[in-house]
């Protein structure tokens, strides 16, 4: 089954790790992880493209991958981050299983 890995990334300079780390586990647990972390920085040809411009592009190409998986699992700290709270408000109204990085219980 896959698993969208979901948490903060923008401003958090351990996010690699930390989805790595999840990543691991979740494949350890048996499921198939999508690890949004992953996603390739393309080059931005427009120099007003702006910070909230590569959000919403990043937010995009994540929801995409979410839409994949059957199942959801919230890293630690994800309602500091207003991606995170979308996916999972998402996850939610789909019916998708949630898990917690806090409560696993997978």
């Amino acid at each position: 089954m896959k698993i969208y890995i979901s948490g903060p990334i923008s401003n958090d300079k351990d996010a690699s790790f930390k989805f790595k780390k999840a990543e691991i586990y979740l494949r350890e647990s048996g499921y198939d992880p999508v690890n949004p972390e992953l996603i390739p920085f393309p080059k931005f040809n427009q120099p007003d493209f702006g910070e909230d411009g590569v959000w919403k592009y990043f937010m995009h190409q994540a929801i995409q991958k979410m839409m994949e998986c059957e199942h959801i699992y919230m890293l630690k700290g994800w309602t500091e981050s207003r991606g995170a709270r979308i996916e999972w408000d998402l996850a939610r109204q789909l019916g998708m299983i949630i898990h917690y990085e806090d409560n696993p219980e997978l």
